[in-house]
């Protein structure tokens, strides 16, 4: 009883490192919305995501041992589920705030997604109107170039 009393505790304190990593993420993912709109995207936003994906494995280890601690007192816990309504709760409650923080990734996930693309988009559209740019003043060099130019002429010397 007192063994599994030590589970459930441990079981809360997964929960509750799930919930901080995934308060890290959402921070990420603000910082990330904030750096789509500056100028130096692509180092930073590298950095961001590097620095997300090491939180997404931290994450992922801690969901491991949570469910192989899970899986060791699964059985024991639902057989005796009334001696630990308390502790049950907040588990719950701590789930339940691990949803609403993962939807709040979700949510801001979509919308830097869709920031980025954009932010590519318009890129792509302001290389192709530099290259139209560039073509059009080569152009207009050349045919500048050949204003004051005269073709050899031939003129008639006899008389």
């Amino acid at each position: 009883m007192a063994e599994l009393k030590q589970y459930l505790s441990v079981l809360a304190e997964g929960l509750q490192k799930k919930n901080r990593i995934l308060n890290k993420i959402l921070q990420l993912n603000a910082e990330q919305a904030n750096v789509i709109k500056k100028e130096s995207l692509m180092q930073e936003f590298d950095a961001l995501v590097e620095e997300k994906g090491k939180w997404i494995e931290e994450l992922n280890r801690v969901d491991q041992g949570f469910q192989s601690v899970y899986n060791r007192i699964r059985r024991e816990l639902s057989e005796q589920k009334d001696m630990y309504k308390a502790e049950i709760a907040i588990l719950q409650k701590l789930i339940q705030e691990m949803t609403d923080l993962s939807v709040k990734i979700e949510t801001t996930e979509q919308k830097n997604k869709l920031a980025v693309e954009q932010y590519f988009r318009n890129q792509r559209q302001a290389i192709g109107n530099n290259k139209k740019s560039l073509k059009a003043a080569n152009d207009y060099y050349k045919s500048m170039s050949r204003v004051n130019y005269v073709d050899p002429q031939l003129m008639d010397q006899k008389k």
